[in-house]
């Protein structure tokens, strides 16, 4: 599986967007909430949130890539 990132400032603030290769389907988006010049506390939680997004997204492609074994083992 494959992706494709695209990155972009949205009025100054980053935005990133991840789209899978094969099916052209999005599988994350983000922009950034926090407005530039920020209180730290407030960027910290943004890059929390970016973090967790990028994790399930990990998740899901390790679930997706069990399921797939899973099929082959069953058709063998």
């Amino acid at each position: 599986m494959g992706y494709l990132i695209h990155t972009h400032l949205k009025e100054g603030r980053p935005c990133l967007r991840i789209v899978d290769a094969e099916s052209g389907q999005e599988c994350l988006h983000w922009c950034c909430e926090c407005p530039p010049g920020a209180e730290e506390k407030t960027a910290q939680q943004e890059m929390h949130r970016l973090v967790s997004k990028l994790l399930l997204l990990s998740c899901q492609q390790t679930l997706c890539s069990l399921g797939d074994t899973t099929q082959m083992e069953q058709t063998s």
